[in-house]
């Protein structure tokens, strides 16, 4: 009897331990939902499902932030982000949806949003995020480098547990995405039916590099097929939209 309520009470410490010390998700989510030209309506919805598929698959927990940005202001969001609190197995993932902006010359190799007043240059957010000591850091804006307009796309398919594990719990570093490399004409296009061109190509290929072999699933791999996918849609809308993206990473 005595033996049997030891042994309960050691799977019970461990499993404890094992949920005190698991792996967060800080799923950071800004989505310009007012504008419904835009695909940030749908977009805003479905990153939170697809985080939510990230943390269950990696064996991960899960911390949503979820603003929409009209009813943000500029200071409330420059607490939240300073105030995050990250393990060192942790990740940070921010992703923006809506109206983005760049220099005048379009000088900047990333994009940024604007909150009242307020820039939000995505380098910024970045370099601030990775000051909290996370694991793994991801910034990720599905906006126009330069200016703003429309057009479609979408598909899915199976998911692989050891995939999800191998990008979101064994990958270390930084990665910077924008859904269009700066330019005079960097238009990132999306439609209110199917949300941002990018984000559909990023979270499919998420599916798609966690199902292939395990020296095949990586971010470059990944962002290789979404850059592709994404120019590729664009093209057949008679457009060009080519993601950019920096990695600084180890597995």
């Amino acid at each position: 009897m005595y033996k049997k309520l030891w042994l309960l009470f050691v799977c019970l410490f461990y499993f404890s331990l094992a949920q005190l010390y698991a792996s967060t998700l800080h799923m950071i989510i800004v989505a310009e939902t007012d504008d419904y030209q835009l695909g940030a309506v749908i977009d805003y919805e479905r990153v939170q499902q697809q985080a939510k598929t990230i943390t269950e698959l990696a064996d991960m927990k899960l911390s949503v932030y979820r603003f929409k940005k009209a009813s943000l202001s500029a200071l409330y969001l420059k607490n939240q982000l300073e105030n995050i609190r990250c393990g060192y197995d942790d990740v940070i993932w921010f992703y923006y949806a809506g109206h983005g902006f760049n220099s005048p010359k379009g000088n900047g190799r990333f994009p940024g949003m604007a909150i009242g007043n307020s820039q939000f240059p995505q380098e910024s957010i970045h370099r601030l995020l990775k000051t909290k000591g996370a694991r793994l850091v991801i910034t990720l804006f599905d906006c126009c480098n330069y200016a703003s307009q429309l057009s479609t796309l979408v598909t899915i398919p199976a998911p692989n547990k050891r995939g999800y594990r191998k990008l979101f719990r064994q990958a270390s570093g930084s990665i910077k995405i924008a859904s269009n490399t700066a330019g005079p004409q960097s238009y990132s296009f999306s439609s209110p039916e199917e949300g941002g061109i990018f984000t559909s190509c990023f979270l499919q290929s998420i599916e798609h590099t966690t199902s292939l072999p395990l020296y095949k699933c990586t971010w470059e791999n990944l962002l290789i097929q979404a850059r592709a996918n994404t120019n590729t849609l664009a093209n057949v809308h008679g457009r060009s939209q080519i993601p950019y993206y920096e990695l600084q990473l180890h597995y």
